[in-house]
């Protein structure tokens, strides 16, 4: 497996730690989008861009059902935008963020269809997990953040 990291551009960072802060109490989750390039890491997905989709679950806490159009949904933004879907992030609001057995399955599912996909899950409100998911394999990957703490083991 080639090496890779992650990177968010301006902005994009502290747009989702303010989201993920003023819902405490609530699963978010949230499609991401940029370019994939080399770097000093070897390959970088750059997050320029996220879209928010709303949590509609009986308990806010999970995320319950993710909406069925949500990938026709990304699908727009990569043409209006002319940037790749990289992958999804969301927060663990009452548990750890480590991958559970749903994240596992939707992660693989989604990379199934679209390719090699980034996972990012926070908890705590500020450590977070980027995941590489790739055919059949998820792997933590290091990035360049300022806001988050990074966490490289589950």
């Amino acid at each position: 497996m080639a090496n890779y990291c992650f990177a968010f551009n301006k902005g994009i960072e502290a747009m989702l730690k303010n989201y993920v802060v003023k819902n405490p109490k609530k699963e978010v989750f949230v499609a991401m989008f940029g370019i994939v390039h080399g770097k000093k890491c070897g390959i970088e997905f750059r997050i320029d861009r996220v879209v928010a989709f709303p949590n509609t679950a009986d308990d806010p806490a999970n995320f319950g059902e993710i909406p069925a159009n949500w990938m026709d949904v990304c699908g727009e933004v990569c043409k209006l935008e002319q940037m790749r879907f990289l992958g999804f992030f969301h927060s663990h609001p009452t548990s750890k963020g480590i991958r559970s057995s749903q994240d596992t399955k939707f992660a693989l599912e989604t990379a199934e269809k679209e390719g090699n996909i980034l996972m990012g899950i926070v908890s705590n409100r500020s450590v977070l997990r980027m995941y590489f998911v790739e055919e059949n394999r998820i792997k933590i990957i290091p990035g360049t953040v300022n806001l988050f703490k990074i966490a490289m083991k589950d």
